[in-house]
């Protein structure tokens, strides 16, 4: 009797060439389907962002004319009690002003550091006891920081009614103006 079978390794040990090449390719899928979806959230995440920014913006300037502070700081009301998904502040600055402490303003301003004073100075003033300024915190949202790496801004151009008195009769006058909108987490 011969007891001697060349080639037989046992029931896995046949199968373990085979086995590997799927382990290895099912390993692979997953990871390539896991790297997709977290590419997937990411791009999500920024796009509701940018529907959060154009929806706010719509809201606020309408037809790109904002015509006094009541009606702003109203439609501002008006959108704090809508839920967003994202914490956002808009401010409105005239066209000829330094934009380069805007967002040192909102910083200032998710601090609680806010004035008109300091909201526009070194800026043509539209009102500085009235400010155009709106702010909305997600409930158990942080608050604005400069060094948040995870916010997004833009940047729409509007126009802002005024009155003026001009040789001792009132005028409405048109001026250019920017809204500035930031939006976080």
């Amino acid at each position: 009797m011969h007891f001697c079978k060349k080639g037989f390794i046992g029931p896995i040990g046949d199968d373990l060439p085979s086995l590997v090449p799927i382990m290895i390719s099912l390993l692979l899928f997953f990871s390539i389907f896991s790297l997709t979806l977290n590419i997937y959230d990411t791009q999500n995440i920024a796009i509701r962002k940018q529907i959060t920014m154009i929806s706010v913006a719509r809201s606020l300037k309408g037809d790109s004319l904002i015509t006094d502070y009541t009606s702003f700081n109203d439609k501002c009301d008006w959108i704090k009690e809508k839920k967003y998904p994202h914490s956002f502040m808009v401010a409105i600055y005239p066209a000829t002003g330094n934009f380069d402490t805007v967002i040192q303003d909102f910083v200032d301003a998710g601090r609680g550091d806010f004035s008109a004073d300091n909201f526009l100075q070194g800026k043509d003033e539209f009102d500085a006891d009235q400010p155009y300024f709106c702010k909305y915190r997600k409930l158990g949202s942080l608050e604005f920081s400069e060094k948040r790496a995870k916010y997004s801004e833009l940047t729409f151009p509007i126009a802002v009614q005024r009155e003026r008195e001009i040789g001792g009769e009132d005028y409405y006058i048109i001026e250019p103006a920017v809204m500035q909108i930031e939006v976080w987490d």
